[in-house]
């Protein structure tokens, strides 16, 4: 989805809970190193574009945001990566 300039992967409900995905893959690695991978400069826009959603549909909800990292040997989901 695009908000703006920035993308979100994957926009979601966990019961009342807005949540949005970040996924991030590495070619034959470690799902370790995918995580790795969510930059100072990457996590600024990923908090910019969540907001931003917030702003074009305005839940009543909690908002988190996780990071799904994906690599050829496995996968690990992290909960609430960000802060706002």
């Amino acid at each position: 989805m695009r908000v703006g300039s920035d993308e979100l992967d994957i926009v979601a409900f966990d019961g009342e809970t807005l949540v949005v995905v970040e996924v991030r893959y590495r070619r034959g690695t470690t799902p370790r190193d995918a995580l790795l991978s969510l930059t100072p400069t990457k996590q600024k826009r990923l908090r910019r574009a969540a907001l931003g959603l917030l702003e074009r549909w305005p839940f009543e909800r909690e908002l988190r945001v996780d990071l799904a990292a994906v690599c050829d040997r496995g996968f690990e989901l992290l909960e609430n990566v960000l802060t706002f």
